[in-house]
């Protein structure tokens, strides 16, 4: 028997069916793969925006530990190495501490921190520039030394708590968006159709 033109037309209407489920099908995934794709580049980018503020203030860390060292060592030597590379650090730790505080301009509370470091970084700027001064003195007496020491431990230690500070606030921030980025996954795979 050969299929009549009723059959034809609901056998029509059947593919028709099927065409649009599978086209609307394709559409939903489409979406639901947009989405899950923004969600993952906005969470990537968060992830390296962290991971630059937190390198960021190691890298202020390091540079104050260097500055305070060459600062030492010409103090104690007279080395002129020392002398130049305290300059290079110098200029280097200034525009480190600006660049941090345009990195975490996003959240309020960080900036606070990022100036309060800053602050500190131009208060230790200023006391090993004095230190410098220790040089010119005919004799270096040791308990100078030992004080300027102290004080730069005192300096040191307060610029290693405001970058704990800042660290641990960017990494409770990315804990939060680690977070909100699972629960949007989730409402993305099951929740949005």
């Amino acid at each position: 028997m050969f299929p009549t033109s009723k059959d034809r037309l609901s056998f029509l209407k059947f593919l028709a069916i099927i065409y649009i489920i599978l086209i609307g099908g394709l559409i939903g995934l489409g979406v639901l793969f947009y989405r899950n794709n923004r969600a993952y580049n906005n969470g990537a980018a968060w992830v390296r925006h962290t991971r630059l503020v937190i390198g960021h203030t190691d890298t202020i860390l390091l540079l104050s530990q260097n500055l305070q060292w060459e600062t030492r060592t010409y103090t104690l030597t007279g080395d002129s190495n020392a002398y130049r590379k305290f300059f290079l650090i110098r200029d280097s730790i200034r525009t480190s501490a600006s660049y941090l505080i345009q990195l975490v301009r996003d959240n309020k509370y960080q900036q606070a921190n990022a100036s309060k470091l800053q602050q500190q970084i131009i208060q230790l700027i200023q006391f090993t520039d004095s230190s410098l001064q220790l040089r010119q003195t005919p004799v270096l007496v040791m308990n100078q030394f030992v004080a300027n020491v102290r004080q730069h431990v005192i300096l040191h230690d307060a610029i290693n708590h405001q970058i704990e500070l800042i660290k641990s606030e960017e990494n409770r921030c990315f804990g939060f968006f680690d977070f909100d980025s699972a629960y949007r996954w989730f409402y993305v795979c099951f929740l949005s159709f």
